[in-house]
């Protein structure tokens, strides 16, 4: 009887340890399965992927420039044409110019333009020194515009920017940055800066 208790564990103990390795080796067999189906779907992936990267190239290269903010919410082109509808005369088409200035040298393009406006009479009728001497600032130098003890200029462009250094480093590195106390130092009159004043708000308005 012992004999065969001993047989009957034995055998159940087999049986056992051929079920485990079973389970083992089936586990084995379904890891071995996951594996190869990532290792393929990786590679389909990566293929597929090389085949759209072009595509996907050719969409980057199509995207509309990101908008460049010059002033006043406004990009260089904006600027250009704001400041273009207040140019009469002699600075007509000349918002390129002014808006490039203004930038380059750190003065408000709206004072600016104002300013000129005012000397010049552009408006309506441009001045004797912007035409003649192209001194569209009513600044006086060395190089003499007739007898006027005003700046002559050889061409619009050098008045132009030779306006804008002056409001650069004169007034504005100076701290002297907007139309009040610009006025103590640019003019005499009295209504000056109530002039120029009445000019931006024009600008700002086309």
């Amino acid at each position: 009887m012992k004999n065969k208790k001993v047989s009957r564990s034995k055998k159940t103990t087999n049986i056992m340890l051929i079920a485990f390795q079973f389970i083992i080796i089936s586990s084995i067999i379904l890891l071995s399965k996951d594996v190869f189906q990532v290792t393929e779907a990786t590679i389909i992936t990566t293929e597929i992927g090389n085949k759209q990267s072009p595509i996907i190239l050719k969409q980057e290269e199509e995207k509309a420039p990101e908008k460049v903010i010059v002033y006043d919410n406004m990009t260089m082109e904006e600027l250009t044409n704001k400041l273009n509808k207040s140019m009469y005369g002699l600075l007509e088409g000349k918002g390129r110019v002014y808006a490039n200035y203004s930038i380059q040298y750190g003065v408000d393009p709206y004072v600016a333009l104002a300013i000129t406006l005012h000397e010049t009479g552009c408006k309506w009728e441009c001045s004797y020194l912007a035409n003649a001497c192209n001194n569209i600032g009513g600044m006086r130098g060395y190089t003499a515009c007739g007898n006027t003890g005003y700046a002559k200029f050889n061409s619009l462009e050098e008045g132009i920017e030779s306006f804008f250094i002056n409001l650069s480093y004169n007034y504005y590195q100076q701290g002297l940055t907007d139309v009040y106390s610009i006025h103590k130092k640019y003019a005499q009159d009295p209504n000056w800066p109530i002039r120029i004043n009445d000019y931006i708000n024009e600008i700002r308005a086309k």
